[in-house]
């Protein structure tokens, strides 16, 4: 696909956005990317989950100049031990792994009892 298509892509998937009802459904639970009651196909209603919950963001302070010292093999090793650490702890605690960017973790708990979960796992 090239760039102009790959934008007309993207421009149609917005005003179809834009232009089509969302409806939410409230739940204690985070919800899993194949939940069937979620829906993001065009041109019909969107369906959503309404969640209250915590997130925890977790990276690694100075990464950059952590990976120019090690260099990349090493920090290859750390990432990935971090990653893991970090998803396992979440885990332990209620926890769900939505998002995993470069070192940086997104932990999101269910609403019950998930300040102290979301602390406790950081900790």
């Amino acid at each position: 696909m090239g760039v102009t298509q790959l934008i007309e892509e993207i421009k149609s998937d917005v005003k179809d956005i834009v232009a089509t009802n969302f409806v939410y459904a409230s739940t204690k639970e985070v919800p899993t990317d194949s939940d069937g009651a979620l829906s993001y196909e065009p041109g019909r209603e969107k369906r959503g989950k309404e969640l209250e919950s915590c997130v925890l963001y977790v990276d690694i302070r100075g990464s950059v100049e952590m990976t120019q010292r090690l260099g990349i093999s090493s920090m290859g090793k750390v990432y990935t031990s971090f990653v893991k650490s970090v998803i396992k702890a979440g885990r332990e605690h209620k926890g769900h792994s939505r998002n995993i960017i470069g070192d940086r973790v997104m932990i999101v708990f269910p609403r019950e009892e998930c300040f102290t979960n979301a602390v406790t796992c950081a900790i």
